[in-house]
Protein backbone atom coordinates (compact mmCIF):
# COMPACT_ATOMS: atom_id res chain seq x y z
CA UNK A 1 0.00 0.00 0.00
CA UNK A 2 1.17 3.26 -0.98
CA UNK A 3 1.19 6.01 1.95
CA UNK A 4 1.11 9.83 1.35
CA UNK A 5 4.28 10.78 2.32
CA UNK A 6 5.92 8.35 -0.59
CA UNK A 7 3.59 10.47 -3.16
CA UNK A 8 4.37 13.75 -1.87
CA UNK A 9 7.82 13.19 -2.23
CA UNK A 10 7.37 11.82 -5.84
CA UNK A 11 5.59 14.62 -6.60
CA UNK A 12 8.30 16.76 -5.40
CA UNK A 13 11.27 14.25 -7.16
CA UNK A 14 8.94 15.12 -10.48
CA UNK A 15 9.00 19.09 -9.75
CA UNK A 16 12.34 18.96 -9.16
CA UNK A 17 13.74 17.65 -12.09
CA UNK A 18 10.95 19.01 -14.52
CA UNK A 19 9.66 21.97 -12.69
CA UNK A 20 12.01 23.53 -10.28
CA UNK A 21 10.10 27.14 -10.54
CA UNK A 22 6.55 25.56 -9.95
CA UNK A 23 5.38 27.63 -12.96
CA UNK A 24 2.61 27.39 -14.43
CA UNK A 25 3.69 28.68 -17.80
CA UNK A 26 6.29 26.06 -17.54
CA UNK A 27 4.02 23.29 -16.90
CA UNK A 28 2.29 24.54 -20.44
CA UNK A 29 5.51 24.42 -22.20
CA UNK A 30 6.47 20.82 -21.15
CA UNK A 31 2.88 19.43 -21.59
CA UNK A 32 3.14 20.48 -25.58
CA UNK A 33 6.37 19.09 -25.45
CA UNK A 34 5.72 16.09 -23.91
CA UNK A 35 3.12 15.74 -26.57
CA UNK A 36 5.26 16.88 -30.03
CA UNK A 37 8.41 14.88 -28.57
CA UNK A 38 8.28 11.55 -30.11
CA UNK A 39 4.76 12.60 -32.00
CA UNK A 40 4.95 14.63 -35.07
CA UNK A 41 2.58 17.12 -35.99
CA UNK A 42 3.13 19.83 -38.51
CA UNK A 43 3.11 20.18 -42.08
CA UNK A 44 4.86 22.24 -44.64
CA UNK A 45 2.39 24.64 -44.48
CA UNK A 46 3.83 25.02 -40.78
CA UNK A 47 7.27 25.30 -41.43
CA UNK A 48 7.70 28.76 -40.20
CA UNK A 49 8.35 29.12 -36.29
CA UNK A 50 6.15 32.09 -36.11
CA UNK A 51 2.88 29.65 -36.99
CA UNK A 52 4.54 27.07 -34.56
CA UNK A 53 4.66 29.07 -32.15
CA UNK A 54 0.82 30.72 -32.51
CA UNK A 55 -0.10 26.90 -32.89
CA UNK A 56 1.62 26.22 -29.59
CA UNK A 57 0.07 29.61 -27.87
CA UNK A 58 -3.36 28.94 -28.69
CA UNK A 59 -3.01 25.46 -27.54
CA UNK A 60 -1.82 26.89 -24.09
CA UNK A 61 -4.83 28.44 -23.94
CA UNK A 62 -7.18 25.72 -24.28
CA UNK A 63 -5.54 23.69 -22.09
CA UNK A 64 -5.33 26.51 -19.59
CA UNK A 65 -8.95 26.97 -19.77
CA UNK A 66 -9.95 23.23 -19.50
CA UNK A 67 -8.02 23.02 -16.47
CA UNK A 68 -10.22 25.40 -14.75
CA UNK A 69 -13.05 23.20 -13.69
CA UNK A 70 -9.74 20.81 -12.37
CA UNK A 71 -8.61 23.71 -9.94
CA UNK A 72 -12.48 23.92 -8.06
CA UNK A 73 -13.58 20.05 -7.84
CA UNK A 74 -12.09 16.69 -8.48
CA UNK A 75 -12.87 15.90 -12.08
CA UNK A 76 -13.52 12.19 -13.36
CA UNK A 77 -12.32 10.24 -15.79
CA UNK A 78 -15.45 10.78 -18.12
CA UNK A 79 -14.93 14.64 -18.13
CA UNK A 80 -10.95 13.89 -18.65
CA UNK A 81 -12.62 12.09 -22.03
CA UNK A 82 -14.73 14.37 -23.28
CA UNK A 83 -11.89 17.03 -22.41
CA UNK A 84 -9.80 15.23 -24.63
CA UNK A 85 -12.07 14.80 -27.29
CA UNK A 86 -12.82 18.38 -26.87
CA UNK A 87 -9.03 19.46 -27.61
CA UNK A 88 -8.74 17.63 -30.40
CA UNK A 89 -11.41 18.54 -32.28
CA UNK A 90 -10.58 22.39 -31.03
CA UNK A 91 -7.27 22.12 -32.85
CA UNK A 92 -8.18 20.10 -36.12
CA UNK A 93 -10.63 22.83 -36.59
CA UNK A 94 -9.09 25.72 -36.07
CA UNK A 95 -5.40 24.78 -37.21
CA UNK A 96 -6.11 21.52 -39.07
CA UNK A 97 -4.46 22.97 -42.34
CA UNK A 98 -1.18 22.69 -40.56
CA UNK A 99 -1.14 19.00 -39.67
CA UNK A 100 0.25 16.34 -41.25
CA UNK A 101 -2.57 14.11 -40.33
CA UNK A 102 -4.63 15.43 -37.83
CA UNK A 103 -4.12 16.62 -34.12
CA UNK A 104 -5.08 12.86 -32.55
CA UNK A 105 -6.11 11.70 -29.29
CA UNK A 106 -2.44 10.73 -28.54
CA UNK A 107 -1.71 15.04 -29.17
CA UNK A 108 -4.41 15.83 -26.85
CA UNK A 109 -4.25 13.12 -24.00
CA UNK A 110 -0.55 13.48 -23.42
CA UNK A 111 -1.01 17.51 -23.47
CA UNK A 112 -3.67 17.07 -20.99
CA UNK A 113 -2.59 14.92 -19.08
CA UNK A 114 1.18 15.76 -18.50
CA UNK A 115 -0.06 19.53 -17.38
CA UNK A 116 -2.78 18.13 -14.72
CA UNK A 117 0.03 16.03 -13.67
CA UNK A 118 2.19 19.11 -13.08
CA UNK A 119 -0.48 20.82 -11.38
CA UNK A 120 -1.34 18.10 -9.21
CA UNK A 121 2.27 17.42 -8.27
CA UNK A 122 2.23 21.80 -7.45
CA UNK A 123 -0.55 21.04 -5.18
CA UNK A 124 -2.96 23.22 -7.36
CA UNK A 125 -5.92 21.01 -8.15
CA UNK A 126 -6.89 17.37 -6.59
CA UNK A 127 -5.29 14.33 -7.78
CA UNK A 128 -6.23 13.64 -11.37
CA UNK A 129 -8.47 11.28 -13.00
CA UNK A 130 -5.57 9.50 -15.60
CA UNK A 131 -2.06 9.67 -15.93
CA UNK A 132 -0.03 10.41 -19.08
CA UNK A 133 -0.19 7.44 -21.18
CA UNK A 134 3.18 7.17 -23.58
CA UNK A 135 5.06 3.96 -24.38
CA UNK A 136 8.04 4.70 -21.22
CA UNK A 137 4.99 4.04 -19.03
CA UNK A 138 2.87 1.10 -21.20
CA UNK A 139 6.50 -0.39 -20.95
CA UNK A 140 6.71 -0.38 -17.10
CA UNK A 141 3.07 -2.21 -17.25
CA UNK A 142 5.05 -5.07 -19.31
CA UNK A 143 3.77 -4.46 -22.93
CA UNK A 144 6.06 -4.87 -25.16
CA UNK A 145 6.60 -2.79 -28.44
CA UNK A 146 3.86 -3.40 -30.83
CA UNK A 147 1.44 -2.36 -28.13
CA UNK A 148 3.75 -0.01 -26.20
CA UNK A 149 2.85 2.61 -29.10
CA UNK A 150 1.07 5.56 -28.16
CA UNK A 151 1.66 8.20 -30.61
CA UNK A 152 -0.84 6.55 -33.21
CA UNK A 153 -3.58 6.43 -31.36
CA UNK A 154 -6.89 8.65 -32.52
CA UNK A 155 -9.38 6.75 -31.26
CA UNK A 156 -10.68 6.59 -27.28
CA UNK A 157 -11.49 2.93 -27.64
CA UNK A 158 -7.77 2.53 -28.11
CA UNK A 159 -6.67 5.09 -25.86
CA UNK A 160 -9.23 3.30 -23.11
CA UNK A 161 -7.61 0.12 -23.61
CA UNK A 162 -4.43 1.01 -23.13
CA UNK A 163 -5.17 2.61 -19.86
CA UNK A 164 -6.75 -0.48 -18.76
CA UNK A 165 -3.46 -1.95 -18.77
CA UNK A 166 -2.40 0.83 -16.98
CA UNK A 167 -5.20 0.61 -14.20
CA UNK A 168 -4.49 -2.90 -13.57
CA UNK A 169 -1.19 -2.27 -12.57
CA UNK A 170 -2.39 0.53 -9.97
CA UNK A 171 -4.78 -1.56 -8.48
CA UNK A 172 -2.04 -4.45 -8.03
CA UNK A 173 -0.13 -2.11 -5.56
CA UNK A 174 -3.60 -0.21 -4.39
CA UNK A 175 -3.39 2.66 -5.79
CA UNK A 176 -4.69 5.47 -7.93
CA UNK A 177 -3.61 5.75 -12.01
CA UNK A 178 -2.03 9.32 -11.52
CA UNK A 179 -0.04 7.98 -8.15
CA UNK A 180 0.86 4.78 -10.28
CA UNK A 181 2.02 6.85 -13.25
CA UNK A 182 4.00 9.06 -10.55
CA UNK A 183 5.89 6.28 -8.89
CA UNK A 184 7.10 4.78 -11.92
CA UNK A 185 7.62 7.04 -13.93
CA UNK A 186 11.36 8.35 -14.22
Amino acid sequence: MINSVEIEQSKSKFLDKYNRMHSVDKALTKSINAALGRNPLYNEKAKTNDIRRNIKKIWMIHLNEMSKKYYVQSVNREVFIQDVIELKEIMNDSYGMYFSTEFRISHSQKSLSVFLKHLWCMNMIERPPICPLDRKILEAAGRKYSEAKWTHINDIEEYAKKISWLQKEAFKINCSLAEWELLVFK
